[in-house]
């Protein structure tokens, strides 16, 4: 699977974000290491190919920083024996 790096404007802190585009299948994730904004655009069923993927397919995260530290919790929380 390949990808493109590049940098853009965070569209919550106005700082530079990561912008991780997958041009294979189209997925793309924005990460600010400033604030902590996170946004994912990506398949949900991967059984399909591309070319019959609809808008139904598709799914976009978007989470703040306070929202990334709780969810890193919970998911600390379910790794505990």
């Amino acid at each position: 699977m390949g990808s493109v790096i590049d940098y853009i404007e965070c569209s919550n802190c106005k700082k530079e974000a990561v912008f991780d585009y997958y041009y294979k299948t189209g997925e793309g994730y924005i990460h600010c290491p400033s604030c902590g904004y996170y946004r994912a655009e990506v398949i949900k069923n991967k059984d399909k190919k591309l070319t019959e993927l609809t808008k139904e397919d598709w799914e976009t995260k978007e989470y703040t920083k306070e929202l990334n530290r709780v969810l890193l919790l919970i998911e600390l929380e379910s790794e505990m024996p």
